[in-house]
């Protein structure tokens, strides 16, 4: 068995495979129950508040976190996939079409055969712009397609 390790103030130390002993008077040891290992596991940064393990991470991490979350590269058909639940697809591939060539030709193959697309291409910021959507948003778009297992 293994302990989740917090200082008496409630700040996460670590993990470890023995209790505090009697001399460490300071920390306080958690055991690493399938309750407490879930509730670790979506913490950015875990703290003990009166012997619940609760999220004390600051809106910066939490933030991060989210971004860290965010794949650099999903499927095309992932992609649309989502953009067509949301009713979004078809404004994009009518904004394609409205390109001025050689980007159209170019742009048609990509949205038609493509196999996948990354976060930060000209493609997705095409994506954005057409559909009027800031970075979170189309952080959100990948994150759930890249959820889409088949």
């Amino acid at each position: 068995m293994s302990f989740y390790i917090f200082q008496k103030t409630g700040d996460y130390e670590g993990i470890r495979l023995t209790r505090p002993t009697d001399q460490e008077t300071d920390l306080i040891g958690i055991e690493s129950t399938p309750e407490n290992l879930a509730k670790m596991s979506v913490f950015v940064t875990p703290k003990l508040i009166d012997g619940e393990i609760i999220e004390a991470a600051t809106p910066e991490q939490i933030a991060q976190a989210k971004k860290d979350q965010v794949p650099v590269e999903v499927a095309l058909w992932k992609l649309r996939h989502v953009l067509s639940i949301m009713q979004l697809e078809d404004l994009v591939s009518a904004a394609i079409e409205n390109l001025q060539e050689p980007l159209r030709g170019a742009a048609i193959k990509l949205w038609n055969f493509g196999n996948s697309v990354e976060r930060y291409s000209p493609t997705v910021s095409l994506i954005k712009q057409v559909l009027n959507i800031d970075d979170n948003q189309a952080d959100d778009i990948f994150i759930e397609a890249d959820k889409i297992k088949l």
